[in-house]
């Protein structure tokens, strides 16, 4: 039986252009080393350059240096460094809020033309989420300055700044708010009416009536798909990866939730369970073709399907214990815990952070 497997050079001193100008996007040697690994440097000069305030103890994109917060001619802006959409990249992460427009169309096509070296652009009726992408080094705080300055002109063309009043009520409210991290004009009345919408989605969540019985049917027609996914991949490639095993379980997350309607301790064991049970029956049908393969090449007519599953299942751990199995269960393992710990009830309670003015200056 086949046996799977298991699966820019620095620039020199002596090459770097002299006498830089200041403030240009080539820094003396010793400024860009401190701008490059130490990241609080990097965003307090980001700071005195677009002249946000720099909060370290916000962590708005999840990166332990914090962001800067505050408001450019009446937008919202928040700039930090964190990961990109997929969690691959590290990146620097941009939001601008502005007065709800409807036209997102116009909004997005105008972003993209001005977006200057953030690549990713998400845009929705009252805010922009722009992301760049770096390797190694940041990129210098000026061409990130030059981007966020030229995404404010564009957005003072069509759509308006929120001049320091309430999203909601249009309520004059200066103080910046984090709302579940996300950096917002809400007055306290407003914030409330959001506790209350909120509570009512969450009883409404609870109320929701759990179907075990159709989980199951989704579930497990989703994880014999996988099976088969997982015995093709290992056939081609005679290897097998871990990302497929989290993948099968996802897969099947999604399949039990639609099916059960709801998150709840039952969707989670029965995700891990179907995750674990289609890896192990994945490599069950891998050696099953496997062994009609190796009969039909030295006795001609070979076991038929049936057959060789049976005598799989008689000697299964015969057989796995011979050709890598251990990494299977390992992978199944991995990828049911990973969908098990993923899997969570959503969050209807909001997290209210006030951002004091002038709290950390660089």
């Amino acid at each position: 039986m086949k046996t799977r497997k298991t699966g820019s050079e620095p620039i020199s001193p002596a090459r770097r252009k002299p006498a830089p100008l200041p403030h240009s996007r080539n820094q003396p040697s010793a400024s860009r080393k401190t701008w490059y690994f130490n990241t609080k440097d990097w965003l307090a000069h980001l700071s005195q350059l677009t002249g946000l305030d720099y909060y370290e103890q916000h962590r708005v994109f999840g990166h332990k240096s914090g962001a800067l917060i505050g408001s450019l001619d009446g937008y919202l802006a928040c700039i930090g460094l964190g990961r990109s959409d997929n969690g691959r990249n590290t990146a620097v992460r941009l939001v601008l809020r502005y007065g709800k427009s409807d036209d997102t169309a116009r909004i997005e096509q105008c972003i993209n033309l001005a977006k200057g070296h953030f690549k990713t652009i998400k845009v929705s009726a009252t805010s922009v989420v722009a992301t760049r992408i770096y390797v190694f080094r940041k990129p210098t705080p000026e061409s990130v300055a030059e981007d966020l300055t030229r995404l404010i002109t564009i957005l003072k063309s069509i759509v308006h700044p929120l001049n320091g009043r309430c999203e909601e009520c249009h309520r004059t409210e200066p103080n910046i708010t984090l709302v579940n991290r996300v950096p917002r004009h809400l007055c306290e009345s407003c914030k409330n009416q959001l506790r209350q919408q909120l509570g009512v989605a969450a009883a409404e969540y609870a109320g929701i009536k759990s179907n075990l019985p159709r989980g199951i049917f989704y579930g497990t027609g989703v994880a014999v798909i996988g099976a088969v996914g997982w015995c093709v991949l290992a056939s081609t490639l005679n290897r097998i990866f871990v990302y497929v095993a989290v993948a099968i379980g996802l897969l099947v997350g999604k399949a039990v939730i639609m099916g059960i309607g709801k998150v709840s301790l039952s969707a989670r064991l029965l995700t891990g369970t179907l995750t674990l049970a289609s890896v192990f029956l994945g490599d069950v049908f891998f050696y099953t073709f496997d062994l009609m393969r190796v009969t039909s090449g030295t006795s001609g007519a070979g076991l038929s399907f049936g057959q060789a599953f049976q005598s799989i299942l008689g000697n299964l751990g015969t057989v796995m214990a011979d050709n890598g199995g251990v990494a299977s269960i390992i992978f199944a393992l991995v990828g049911a815990g990973f969908i098990v710990v993923k899997m969570r009830t959503p969050k209807f309670e909001p997290v209210f952070e006030s951002v004091a003015p002038n709290q950390t200056k660089p």
